[in-house]
């Protein structure tokens, strides 16, 4: 997804306290595209990498690792993708 993000961008996140659950849009990233970002899991949003909000460009950075959220009293409700499986998905939606 990275390389299909343009220079020019911005990233909306949840707010802490909200209540996500498990295949809900939690965010997007407005791009030459929009891009939603689904939550793989449910529970409650504790921490909003604000960072990440004033330095969009981390995002982008394939060298470091960057997170959105942080939520509390997580509930899985199946199975998350392996890495593989993540990757497949993330090329037929890009396709």
């Amino acid at each position: 997804v990275r390389k299909q993000i343009c220079k020019s961008f911005e990233i909306n996140l949840c707010d802490e306290g909200d209540e996500i659950r498990a295949g809900e849009i939690i965010g997007d990233i407005e791009s030459c595209k929009l891009f939603d970002i689904i939550a793989p899991v449910s529970g409650t949003v504790v921490r909003v990498n604000d960072s990440l909000l004033e330095n969009k460009e981390e995002l982008l950075d394939v060298s470091r690792e960057c997170w959105l959220c942080e939520l509390s009293q997580v509930a899985y409700t199946r199975p998350l993708m392996s890495e593989a499986e993540y990757n497949d998905c993330i090329k037929k939606i890009l396709d």
